[in-house]
């Protein structure tokens, strides 16, 4: 299971881990029901309880006639519309609220604001700063890896060796251009296969390969 807020980028993770689920977190849905309830006063605690029956029990017409009720006593338009939103966000994540109620007696915990206050704003955006997207992007990666329990020795030698293959890839890609155009003469094929230092060595065999393929041609 995923809890959370019911925020785009958390529901997200469900397309990402096979058979996961949304369910929408206790402080977020009781934080929705409570502004929604706390003008009625001395009413607020029975209305409350009637919307968690309605919940617990699954029925969402009774949950959305219970908002409708609040909404016919509210005397100020702008609770009127904090009610009406908040009646939208739960019928919005009412897939995640089911899930919850289906298993009431499970521990639900989410750890993702925390990890973002934590692992992102803290060395991103806790003080102003300014990243482009391509440094916003590695900088993320970064802190993950570390928190994952990546050492930055071991990544520094990837990439180091990451460059040396790279750089070798494309020596290798420049000598089969040059290799190529030897295409426009048997004679020149020739001439080039005979000029190549080093290409006897065990590691050039695959220059020897195309050389032996050009004069075939």
């Amino acid at each position: 299971m995923i809890a959370g807020d019911g925020a785009a980028w958390i529901k997200a993770g469900c397309e990402v881990l096979e058979k996961a689920h949304f369910v929408l977190d206790k402080f977020h849905m009781e934080k929705y029901i409570q502004r929604s309830v706390v003008h009625l006063l001395d009413s607020a605690a029975e209305v409350k309880n009637d919307i968690y029956e309605a919940i617990y029990q699954k029925e969402r017409s009774r949950v959305k006639k219970l908002f409708r009720q609040i909404i016919d006593v509210t005397e100020k338009e702008s609770k009127c519309r904090e009610v009406e939103e908040s009646l939208n966000y739960l019928m919005n994540n009412w897939k995640g609220i089911i899930i919850h109620a289906e298993e009431a007696g499970a521990v639900w915990g989410c750890h993702a604001e925390g990890q973002v206050s934590h692992v992102l704003s803290s060395r991103m955006s806790s003080r102003p700063m300014g990243w482009s997207r391509k440094g916003a992007d590695q900088m993320s990666r970064l802190r993950a890896y570390r928190m994952n329990g990546g050492k930055i020795i071991d990544l520094l030698i990837y990439q180091e060796n990451k460059q040396k293959r790279e750089k070798r890839i494309e020596k290798k890609e420049e000598l089969v251009k040059e290799l190529r155009r030897a295409q426009k003469g048997r004679k020149y094929a020739e001439r080039l296969q005979g000029s190549i230092p080093g290409k006897e060595n065990h590691s050039m065999k695959w220059m020897r390969d195309i050389l032996n393929q050009q004069l075939i041609c």
